[in-house]
């Protein structure tokens, strides 16, 4: 194969610290230098995805670790450093309580409820936690749900398991 051709079927060159690295967040896609650390990684999500707030939970998940036969997996700050130099990309997930209080039931000091909706993505569950007052609108509810999983409200099909 001519020289000048070759380079274009190699294959890429093993990722490391200084290589780009893909971060996936409600369905944007950045590509951004890796960060070895795990805080640091951290920090460059809330840096490079508007709306990740200082006391949001950030977990790292990927399905291109060996050991996970190719399903989504959950990367522990533990194993943070030794995975980032084998993969390519992460989704990242955002957990965060959210309050949905009407103002009226709240000064009145009506009770609060807590839903903890889930989500699926492949074939992992995830969730998040929403207080809000027996007042509360159902729409309201779809609208900070489509929102944290960072989909059109269309888009959300809503189930009751009781």
């Amino acid at each position: 194969m001519p020289e000048d051709v070759q380079h274009l079927t190699s294959s890429p060159p093993p990722f490391s610290s200084s290589v780009l690295f893909l971060y996936n967040y409600r369905g944007r896609r950045v590509v951004a230098s890796c960060e070895v650390n795990y805080q640091r990684a951290i920090q460059k999500c809330r840096d490079t995805f508007a709306g990740i707030s200082d006391d949001s939970i950030i977990s790292f998940f990927t399905d291109e670790l060996y050991c996970s036969n190719g399903k989504l997996a959950e990367i522990s700050e533990e194993s943070w450093e030794e995975a980032v130099l084998v993969i390519k990309s992460v989704f990242v997930v955002v957990n965060r309580r959210v309050e949905i209080i009407d103002p009226p039931s709240s000064e009145l000091g009506v009770n609060r409820l807590l839903l903890l909706p889930e989500f699926h993505i492949g074939d992992q569950t995830y969730s998040f936690q929403i207080y809000v007052t027996p007042t509360t609108k159902l729409r309201k509810v779809v609208k900070e749900v489509a929102s944290e999983m960072g989909i059109e409200e269309a888009g959300l099909f809503l189930t009751h398991q009781g």
